[in-house]
């Protein structure tokens, strides 16, 4: 397991820069957006074409009333910037240059996708990612439950 977070535990608050030089703070999703999350360290050919396969799903996404963003190490900011434009990357990359806030979701530096409920308790982390029809429907199945309701036990529906 490369994750230090288990499904059930809330997931620690995110406020980065993005590649843009803007600002993002998870604040603003809190008990209105699922979340999913996708850390990478590198820009590299894998990371690309999964990054363009999240954004392909994209409006389907916010369709599950779910916002999508990924936490990147990668140092060139132009690089990632250039990517961006290119593949016309619809949702937010964000900067984590030294780490603090990927430290405190991930043991390893490996790339990793977390699913979380509007309260942004963990219901999936994705070691081997997935495909943007099992993020999708990941999605189906957080917005059929009732976290209000107090569901317990995530893992007993994968």
């Amino acid at each position: 397991m490369i994750s230090k977070i288990k499904n059930g535990q809330i997931i620690p608050r995110i406020n980065l820069s993005n590649y843009q030089d803007g600002n993002f703070s998870t604040d603003n999703l809190w008990q209105k957006k699922n979340l999913i999350i996708f850390f990478f360290a590198k820009l590299d050919l894998n990371i690309k074409r999964y990054l363009i396969e999240l954004n392909s799903a994209y409006e389907l996404i916010k369709e599950q009333n779910a916002e999508l963003l990924a936490v990147s190490g990668e140092n060139d900011k132009g690089l990632i910037r250039e990517f961006i434009a290119k593949e016309n990357i619809k949702f937010d990359i964000l900067f984590d240059k030294e780490g603090l806030i990927t430290d405190k979701f991930l043991i390893d530096k490996k790339p990793i996708l977390f699913i979380t409920d509007r309260f942004f308790s963990l219901y999936r982390a994705y070691e081997q990612l997935p495909q943007k029809e099992e993020v999708l429907s990941s999605l189906e199945f957080l917005e059929k439950q009732c976290p209000e309701c107090g569901v317990s036990h995530w893992e007993d529906n994968l």
